[in-house]
Parts: structure tokens; C-alpha cells; sequence
């Protein structure tokens, strides 16, 4: 029991690291755009793989449930569950706790004007990000 809940935890915790590294490609693909468009495009975009692979996946666990003995039932049976929470908690969870994590982040840094010289030796005036505290 133990070693399936490990298990479920590790695939649980990749399909979000799949889905992370998504958002962080759109970010660096369409820097100009909103956070919420470019996290709901992440989504989008990865939506479909995520599901292919929790099916497949669950298929697999489905028929060891079905044809599997007492010991094989219940490690099948715990797949079952966690593929399901996994799949759901990736996908509708996560990206949301990203969202707001940077939303929140973002309203407490502003912008600040330093003076920094230039590569010609002048002084010019940069815009600096601070954390407001």
C-alpha cells in the first residue's frame, strides 16, 4: 500500500512538473503576454497529453483491478484513486496556485529608478524591480 501511494505521488507530482515547464515555455515564447492568457494557453496546450497519459495509464491500472488477486486489487484499486486526483490536481490545481503565487508575487515588487552608468561611462537612470516590505 505504502509503495503505491509513493508511486502515485511520484506520478503526480511529474504530470505537474509537466505542466510548470509548459508555462514557463510559454512565458518565454509570448513574453508580452497577460499571465492568465499565457498560463490558460500552458493548459491548453498540454491538456491533451496529460489526459492521453493518465488514461493509458489507468487502463492499465483498471485491468489489474479487474483481473488481479487480493494483494493486486488493492495496489490497483489505490492507482485508480491517485491517477484520478493526480490527473485533476495537475491540471485544474496547479496552474491555478501558479497563477496566484505570481499574481502575488507581482503586487508586491515595484518598480524603483537606480543610476547605473552606461557602457560609454555616463550615468544613466535604469528602473530597477525591489520588493516593497
Amino acid at each position: 500500500m505504502v509503495a503505491a501511494i509513493l508511486a502515485i505521488i511520484g506520478y503526480s507530482v511529474n504530470d505537474t512538473v509537466v505542466v510548470f515547464d509548459r508555462i514557463r515555455e510559454e512565458l518565454r515564447i509570448n513574453p508580452n503576454g497577460t499571465l492568465r492568457d499565457v498560463v490558460n494557453l500552458a493548459i491548453n496546450r498540454v491538456f491533451s497529453r496529460s489526459l492521453m497519459t493518465s488514461f493509458t495509464t489507468f487502463l492499465a491500472a483498471l485491468s489489474l483491478f479487474i483481473f488481479g488477486g487480493g494483494v493486486l486489487r488493492e495496489l490497483a484499486f489505490t492507482f485508480l484513486i491517485g491517477i484520478i486526483t493526480g490527473t485533476f490536481s495537475s491540471i485544474c490545481i496547479a496552474a491555478q496556485i501558479f497563477y496566484w503565487w505570481h499574481k502575488a508575487i507581482a503586487s508586491t515588487w515595484k518598480p524603483t529608478p537606480t543610476w547605473r552608468r552606461n557602457t560609454n561611462g555616463r550615468i544613466q537612470q535604469s528602473i530597477a524591480i525591489i520588493a516593497a516590505r
